[in-house]
């Protein structure tokens, strides 16, 4: 993916997400009989209940600070992103570390349309203050038994434009990682992402404009410990897989989550190097590297992918990270 597109980063306001997205009405039902066809997994009032349901849970969860009152609720990344989000705040003090936000309260609806499981849905939801960002949420059903509990859900970046989606009756069709008739796979896509993370020189790094999850990336990259210790800054693909729904012009809306771990190694024997905040607080021990100070943060991109007839390139439309771990191994040190 070399292709370079600019894609404008700005500050974020409710007015600077294009939602273009208004969705279209709803077709004539069939009037052929046979095998079943893929229905939209959730009318309008379906749907306003599964985001009041979460909304209240969410609300509980957050007062308390508790993960283990997630479950039936909150799944996969935006699990693993609520509980790090409750991490940083217990163990610094800063509510502002949990990104608050209110389903209901949303700009923008689109649900699956399938017979299998899982199923999904998408919703973007209003800022919770004047200079906040829009939220992009997606919702997944695993089981026939189970409730659509949300699945993760992004922050999205200024002058992100969200394509036209079909109206809630009509559904849109569900994307996985392989999913084809865009102008690559969505695995593809995130691959391509992750390198321009982990290569930001390389060609895919070129390819996509720099949004604000690669320049926190490129920040701690750019920790300078004067040659006396190193950071090695990793980004891979988390194991949730991809979920994400098809847009009326035939591309898709996708989200995946990334892990990001960072390795601060001191290499001179005697030097003193400390990390700083908000790690330093949350590290055992104190602030100072004596070995290696491993730092884990929980990560989900949002990015549109253009079909395959429309051509283009993909585009990163929003992230959301939570710091989720800080771990120290003293064994690693420097020999004297």
């Amino acid at each position: 993916m070399t292709t370079r597109r600019t894609f404008l980063i700005g500050s974020v306001s409710a007015a600077a997400v294009a939602l273009s997205a208004c969705g279209e009405s709803a077709p004539k039902a069939p009037t052929a009989t046979g095998s079943p066809e893929p229905q939209a997994v959730l009318d309008e009032e379906r749907l306003e209940a599964a985001l009041a349901r979460i909304d209240t849970a969410l609300a509980a969860a957050d007062e308390a600070r508790d993960a283990q009152a997630l479950a039936g609720y909150v799944s996969g990344p935006a699990a693993r992103l609520r509980a790090a989000e409750y991490y940083v705040a217990t163990g610094t003090g800063d509510d502002s570390a949990v990104h608050t936000f209110t389903l209901t309260n949303h700009l923008l609806a689109v649900v699956g349309r399938t017979l299998d499981f899982p199923r999904s849905a998408v919703v973007i939801t209003e800022p919770e203050a004047e200079g906040k960002a829009p939220f992009m949420h997606v919702l997944s059903q695993e089981g026939a038994r189970e409730e659509f509990q949300l699945w993760g859900w992004v922050a999205l970046f200024g002058k992100s434009s969200i394509p036209k989606t079909p109206a809630i009756a009509v559904g849109a069709e569900q994307i996985t990682g392989d999913s084809q008739g865009l102008v690559s796979t969505p695995q593809q896509v995130l691959d391509a992402y992750i390198d321009a993370l982990n290569n930001p020189e390389g060609d895919n790094g070129q390819a996509f404009a720099d949004d604000l999850l690669r320049q926190h990336v490129q920040g701690f990259r750019d920790t300078n410990f004067d040659e006396q210790g190193t950071i090695t800054v990793t980004s891979t693909a988390g194991s949730d897989g991809i979920r994400g729904l098809r847009t009326s012009e035939g591309g898709a809306l996708v989200m995946a989550p990334i892990t990001i771990e960072m390795v601060y190694q001191k290499t001179v024997a005697g030097a003193t190097l400390n990390v700083g905040e908000p790690h330093a607080t949350l590290l055992d021990g104190g602030s100072e590297i004596i070995g290696t100070v491993t730092v884990t943060y929980e990560a989900t991109i949002a990015l549109s992918i253009p079909s395959a007839s429309e051509g283009g390139q993909p585009v990163a439309l929003g992230m959301e990270k939570a710091l989720a771990g800080v771990e120290r191994d003293d064994s690693a040190a420097p020999a004297e």
